[in-house]
């Protein structure tokens, strides 16, 4: 990641939060194909009024190790923002062999009480 990532002039930072004896069990093929895809994405999303910059933040709890990959592009972030000021939510998932899917959730509208005639 780091490499691609200077090619594109862009800076990277690893944050990494787990004991050194910690393991995971992972394709590294196919996890470097995540990563690639990932910062590929922020690279194509770069804002040009910025210096780009991704950050991997890799965390451990009792059962599970979180990997975050943030990036300060616009792409995903813009989304995020636009339904989040209008008062939802927005997440992603994925399903093998059926591609990315992204979640809004919005809030309904109360009905109004007063009788209009």
């Amino acid at each position: 990641i780091k490499e691609l990532l200077e090619r594109s002039n862009f800076d990277f930072s690893l944050q990494c939060n787990v004991n050194k004896d910690t393991q995971i069990s992972v394709d590294t093929d196919a996890f470097a194909r995540v990563f690639r895809n990932i910062v590929m994405n922020s690279i194509k999303y770069a804002r040009d009024d910025r210096q780009g910059m991704v950050r991997l933040i890799v965390s451990e709890y009792d059962r599970t190790v979180i990997i975050e990959l943030t990036d300060n592009g616009s792409g995903l972030a813009v989304c995020k923002q636009i339904v989040e000021l209008h008062g939802g939510l927005i997440w992603a998932s994925s399903k093998q062999g059926e591609g990315l899917s992204i979640f809004i959730s919005m809030p309904k509208i109360k009905e109004r009480t007063d009788n209009i005639e």
